[in-house]
């Protein structure tokens, strides 16, 4: 898609233009879309990635919905090169990939106080959707000749793509 990311520091891109980029190893590229970049269950399974990157050759990009400053904040949180973070504030690229908006999704997980209170914090940022809360992320595995060999589109929050589907894919 041609929908612009922005990185901690740097200029915008495409999301082709990454992927050009990180392939030009001929290793795999892992793109996760997490649902915003101070969520703690993508934080987790960012981290679980970064560990499997270390058993499995495969390039990360990690794209979070949040400003720029939080992407920034969340790859030295989770010890991310910040040239492989990047964030996209209005989740465009969100909608082209097809992930859902799911107004039930974070009720799977955390009562609904707590689901309230993230939706009070996140609408006091300065950037963002107010229903931010409420998005939904996946995961590509893009291989040589920029093949999409895998796509998956979270179901509710924590819906990850599993790990060792991952793995065998870039294996």
């Amino acid at each position: 898609t041609d929908l612009l990311f922005y990185p901690p520091a740097g200029n915008p891109a495409t999301l082709a233009g990454i992927i050009a980029d990180e392939s030009a190893g001929g290793a795999p590229v892992v793109v996760l879309w997490m649902r915003h970049c101070v969520c703690p269950l993508c934080t987790k399974h960012v981290k679980a990635m970064l560990k499997l990157q270390l058993e499995v050759d495969f390039k990360l990009v990690v794209v979070g919905g949040g400003t720029v400053q939080q992407a920034a904040e969340f790859a030295n949180e989770v010890g991310l090169n910040k040239r492989d973070m990047w964030t996209d504030p209005l989740r465009k690229t969100f909608a082209a990939v097809g992930f859902a908006k799911n107004l039930a999704a974070p009720a799977k997980l955390f009562p609904l106080k707590n689901v309230l209170e993230k939706f009070v914090q996140v609408n006091a940022q300065e950037a963002g959707d107010p229903w931010e809360v409420f998005q939904l992320g996946g995961a590509a595995v893009v291989l040589e000749g920029n093949r999409i060999a895998y796509l998956h589109k979270d179901d509710y929050a924590g819906d990850f793509a599993k790990e060792n589907e991952i793995s065998k894919l870039c294996a």
